[in-house]
This record gives C-alpha cells, structure tokens and sequence, in this order.
C-alpha cells in the first residue's frame, strides 16, 4: 500500500508543476503582445518615413524578410539589429522604444 504522505507530496508536486506551466504559458502571451505592439510602432514609424521594407533591410545590413517579421510582431531583434534600423530610419532608438501605451 502507497504511503499517504507519498502521495500527498505526488499531489503537491503536481500542483506545483501545473502552476509552473501556467506561468510560463502568460509570460510567453505577455512577449508575444509585446513583440505586436513594438512591431505596430515600428511599422507606423517606417510608413512616416516613407521607407519600404526591402529599402530599410538593405540601409541597415539586414534583410527585407527581418523588417517583416519585427512588423508582425514575430521576432525579437537584437540590441544591434534595432540600433541599424534607427540609424537607416534616421531615428534615434529611444524613438524605437517608445512604444508603450500610456496610461492616463
């Protein structure tokens, strides 16, 4: 026969597990809500510029591809990668990151 305290501390664990998951599953929906909304900025920042996605992946070493899947909100560019974008929009990085709405 199982020990009470055995499966007592199985329950426990399994509890403790399910709720791991389920942190992680919200920290992932939280990146991916966060990629969106830098990727809806981004966008909107290269349409004021008037500058295409394939003439903006090629005036900061990238690939048009790159420009596309930040817009989307489906890739998390490095520190270097976002720091050749300004400079190709003729921005400065600040102006990238300013993309949180503000709450009033």
């Amino acid at each position: 026969m199982i020990n009470k305290n055995i499966i007592s501390i199985a329950y426990t664990l399994l509890i403790f597990i399910v709720q791991i998951r389920i942190l992680v599953a919200m920290e992932t929906l939280r990146n991916e809500k966060m990629l969106k909304a830098f990727g809806k900025h981004f966008k909107k920042l290269r349409e004021e510029k008037k500058i295409s996605q394939e003439k903006l992946g090629l005036n900061a070493g990238s690939y048009q591809s790159t420009v596309i899947r930040i817009e989307q909100g489906k890739a998390d560019p490095k520190l270097s990668t976002l720091i050749a974008l300004a400079d190709a929009m003729g921005i400065e990085l600040s102006d990238l990151m300013d993309f949180f709405e503000k709450k009033s």
